[in-house]
């Protein structure tokens, strides 16, 4: 709190970071109010002295709008304070207030709300704008670079994978050739130790020890038929001198029966031709050959038979090494004569067999050859991807290898593989030709050779797969277009929101100050409809009252004045009974639960007269019209018609300058032939927008007339009572009120009920007048006599009570005077003699009248009192069985807080409490009562008469539990 200097005392709150101004502020005061905009405005109720206190002007800021202060010493800018202003007329206005830093120079302090230029604001969105699409730029580059460079590593290792899988099958195919050249090997042994001694085979074989030719050929088909690609097979058996004619003349006598073209020269060598090269000649006496005995196929290679290896420098040193280590052998590459291919070399692998536990050998004494191409080894391989292979021997020189043989892999058309053999290269020159494509280098052990194995790729395959990954960074490039433009457009669509918004609030701004005394003006009228309502029948029993009065002040009232000072007492007691009604109506309504009594009504003195009557008092100008035939009676609720029919009127009275209200009465022929009744409420007023019909009858809908009409809930809550009634509320669109300008408007109510005839109506009056009777016994419905004696006594009430219910059904003797053939012959029951009640109530005076009110019907029943839930619960400590019935208010007021009606009911059936207890409430609460655990609800004030209040108690004590037992 500060105070100011003319004395005034100010107050600041600050709510959610908003000014909310609770200051009052001195006449001298100059106060500028803008409001931001709409979702802004706090809506706040100000009254203000005057519209001229508040004046309405530009702070040339389109961001926000100031209030200023002109008083000094009042609080600084960074405080937010709502205006409070003295009037005798009551303003309200919706301000909101933002703090502004600094002040000025006179020194008053000024408030406005905090932001930056347009332009400011468009170069910040922009920034924003152009880093979010440098971010999505910068992540696309980056993901195209990590991409690529994954896509060629991916490439890469599928590449050196088919390398590696090419070497792998390599080594299997040579394995292929080295197991059958064991074969042949020891197959050809193996047999001929076996047939050594046997007399029917040639010399050579009983010599060396050797299968027969025939056999050797049968080898050759086994080997043929596996689809093993070879040159030849051969034998190559150890003959010492000693054996060279025997071997030969059993050569020279195969050939000649076998192959008769075939020139067999014996066993033959190479040696030097004088020209620096070799020719084959007959073979000098040796101590020991290498001759090739056996060849198969022979047609092709006659040249090789019976030739000895041994005098071949290259195959020399082969033979040596795999005599030394009995192990096979590889010689260096051939160009065979019969070779038809330019670039393409052979090699024979010699296999000595292997070395037997059982044999006395100490170095072989035979080998087997097989003569390989080196395309049909390459070939074997059966690689299906696309590449070259290179092949070179790189045992006696790893920096300049042999070359073998290279081969090139294509895809066909149709998915097949061609190999095409390739031109000889050294390594060096394939290495400087490689380029950009991928490669791979192997060396491998293959027999006693050391092999370099390399594989490069066709030029445009293995190439990476950046289409995808291109896509990506093209995507994430247009997303980070689309976000900054987006955000771009939302942060301008947010700024002319803001300016729109803050337009319209200055618009409202207006509006609210134009119409602020029109708003207390209506409030006023509303208050005064409220009062008007209750004021009239609270006058009657004023009245009523002050007449009953003054006849009991009287020594000696006559008959007559007795009977008058009934009929005050019944006006004084209707009266109440409607002010109590339209009270508790009101909550009803709210609460959706509001009831409708039906009874005959008559619709000129009972709804039209009085409501005319009451817009003549109001002092309108217009004319106020009734209309409709006399006497037309309808079954109706008296009181909700009556609120229909006022609430439209009066509804007509905020438009009507000038013409007529008429009210009229309306009987018509329904489509069936039944006549039914219907209530017009025309004026002359200016009609209703064509725009606004369609929604007239929503609860809270737009208002006819900005700030004028309030939120419509009147003509919501009209139709809703005419629905209860059975009825039906509807606007005429094709009424004219035949005024120039002023169309008019007409509400329909439709009652659709028949008008009742005299005889009926005038019998039901009759059948309600009922005569006092001497004692506290009443007659009962039909109805409420089944109710009571539903088996005798009810079973629920012996549970919870035991025997202490006595109920007597004796029917009670006709009244001195009447016809006993009209008496109620219906069992009339009696309430229990004795029963222990406590009644929760914090009024005094309420809990004062029960307990004598009960006494006048129940003398023996004990009545105790308590003021609110704690005493009572305070009371049944040690004792809970003390009480029979409990009667319980639901709204006990006090200092402090204190129990609710329901929250004492829940807390006492917690505590094992089984009486019955029956709620209370001026307010319809009876479904939160039962719930908590009551038996029954009544309606507050409780009934004072005898009848009424016996009924009340036997339906307490003697009914049905509403809850379960």
């Amino acid at each position: 709190m500060a105070n100011k200097t003319d004395g005034t005392v100010s107050s600041t709150t600050q709510v959610q970071g908003k000014v909310v101004l609770n200051s009052k502020i001195a006449p001298s005061d100059k106060v500028n109010l803008i409001p931001t905009a709409m979702s802004d405005v706090e809506e706040s109720l100000v009254p203000a002295t005057s519209i001229s206190a508040i004046q309405m002007q530009s702070s040339g800021n389109e961001e926000g709008l100031s209030a200023t202060s002109s008083n000094t010493g009042s609080k600084t800018a960074e405080n937010m304070r709502s205006i409070e202003l003295e009037s005798d007329d009551e303003v309200f206005c919706d301000l909101t207030i933002f703090p502004e830093s600094g002040n000025k120079k006179d020194g008053s302090n000024t408030a406005t709300f905090p932001g930056t230029s347009t332009r400011q604001t468009k170069q910040r969105n922009m920034i924003f704008a152009l880093l979010i699409f440098l971010v999505g730029a910068a992540a696309s580059v980056a993901y195209l670079t990590r991409g690529i460079i994954d896509a060629k590593d991916e490439q890469s290792d599928q590449f050196h994978s088919l390398a590696a899988e090419f070497v792998i099958k390599l080594q299997d195919v040579f394995e292929d050739y080295r197991l059958f050249g064991l074969w042949i090997h020891e197959s050809c042994r193996s047999r001929g130790f076996a047939e050594t001694g046997n007399s029917g085979r040639n010399a050579s074989q009983n010599v060396l020890g050797i299968c027969s030719r025939q056999e050797f050929r049968e080898i050759h088909e086994y080997i043929t038929s596996v689809g093993l690609d070879f040159q030849s097979i051969q034998f190559m058996p150890l003959v010492k001198q000693e054996q060279r004619d025997a071997v030969e003349a059993e050569a020279r006598s195969f050939y000649e029966e076998e192959f008769p073209d075939v020139t067999y020269r014996g066993i033959v060598g190479f040696f030097p031709n004088g020209e620096g090269g070799l020719e084959m000649q007959p073979q000098r006496e040796e101590e020991m050959y290498w001759p090739v005995h056996y060849i198969e196929p022979v047609v092709g290679n006659e040249r090789a038979i019976d030739l000895d290896l041994y005098t071949s420098p290259t195959q020399k040193k082969t033979i040596q090494n795999v005599v030394t280590k009995w192990a096979p052998g590889i010689t260096d590459r051939l160009q065979l004569v019969q070779e038809t291919e330019v670039n393409a070399y052979s090699i024979i692998l010699h296999h000595p067999g292997v070395p037997l536990m059982n044999s006395n050998e100490t170095e072989p004494t035979s080998i087997s050859l097989v003569v390989i191409r080196v395309p049909d080894l390459l070939g074997r391989t059966r690689v299906e991807h696309p590449a070259s292979f290179y092949l070179y021997d790189s045992t006696y020189n790893d920096t300049n290898p042999v070359f073998l043989g290279a081969q090139d892999v294509n895809l066909a058309s149709k998915g097949d593989t061609t190999h095409t053999n390739l031109q000889e290269i050294s390594l060096a020159s394939l290495e400087d030709s490689i380029g950009s494509k991928f490669s791979a280098h192997h060396s491998v052990t293959i027999a006693d050779r050391q092999w370099t194995i390399v594989v490069v790729s066709h030029l445009h395959t293995y190439e990476p797969d950046i289409l995808n990954v291109v896509v990506g960074g093209v995507l994430i490039v247009a997303a980070s277009f689309v976000l900054s433009s987006c955000f771009w457009i939302h942060m301008t669509r947010v700024a002319n929101i803001k300016k729109i918004e803050a337009q319209a609030a200055r618009e409202k701004a207006d509006l609210i100050v134009k119409s602020a005394k029109h708003q207390a003006v209506t409030e006023r009228q509303l208050n005064e409809y409220i009062a008007h309502e209750v004021r009239n029948p609270l006058s009657s029993a004023i009245a009523a009252l002050s007449f009953v009065t003054a006849t009991t002040n009287e020594a000696d009232a006559t008959e007559e004045q007795m009977r008058v000072m009934k009929d005050d007492l019944h006006i004084a007691d209707s009266s109440l009974k409607f002010i109590n009604e339209l009270l508790r109506n009101m909550n009803r309504a709210a609460n959706q639960q509001m009831s409708i009594n039906m009874a005959p009504t008559d619709i000129m003195s009972d709804v039209l007269e009085p409501v005319a009557s009451m817009l003549y008092l109001r002092g309108n100008i217009v004319e106020v019209l009734t209309e409709g035939p006399e006497n037309v009676v309808v079954m109706s609720d008296r009181l909700r018609l009556k609120q229909i029919v006022s609430n439209l009127a009066m509804n007509a009275t905020k438009f009507v300058e000038r013409g007529f209200i008429r009210l009229k009465c309306v009987v018509i022929e329904t489509e069936d032939g039944e006549q039914s009744v219907q209530l017009h409420l025309e004026d002359s007023g200016p009609g209703i927008p064509l725009e606004k019909r369609a929604n007239l009858f929503a609860k809270f809908q737009e208002s006819l007339d900005l700030l004028n009409q309030g939120t419509g809930i009147g003509l919501c809550l009209s139709k809703h009572l005419s629905n209860l009634m059975g009825g039906d509320l509807w606007l005429d669109e094709s009424y004219d009120s035949g005024f120039e300008g002023c169309p008019g408007t007409r509400f329909i109510l439709d009652l659709r009920a028949r008008p009742l005839r005299e005889d009926y109506w005038e019998n039901q009056f009759e059948s309600d007048r009922i005569e006092p009777q001497e004692s506290t016994q009443m007659a009962y419905t039909e109805n409420e006599q089944a109710y009571l004696m539903e088996d005798k006594v009810n079973p629920q009430r012996n549970q919870v009570f035991g025997q202490r219910l006595p109920v007597s059904f004796a029917p009670s003797p006709p009244r001195a005077g009447t016809d006993s053939s009209k008496t109620n012959h219906h069992h009339r029951p009696e309430l229990p003699e004795s029963l222990n009640v406590l009644f929760v109530d914090d009024d005094m005076i309420l809990r004062k009248l029960f307990c004598r009110s009960v006494r006048r019907v129940a003398p023996g029943w004990k009545v105790e009192e308590a003021s609110n839930g704690e005493t009572t619960l305070h009371i049944l400590e040690g004792n809970l069985d003390k009480y029979d019935v409990i009667f319980v208010d639901q709204y006990m007021s006090s200092i402090e807080k204190q129990l609710l009606g329901t929250e004492t009911v829940r807390l006492l059936r917690a505590k094992g409490v089984g009486c019955i207890i029956c709620g209370l409430s001026a307010n319809d609460a009876e479904t939160p009562f039962i719930k908590a655990g009551a038996d029954h609800f009544l309606f507050k004030p409780f009934p004072c008469e005898p009848g009424p209040l016996k009924r009340a108690l036997l339906n307490v004590v003697c009914g049905p539990l509403k809850r379960r037992v």
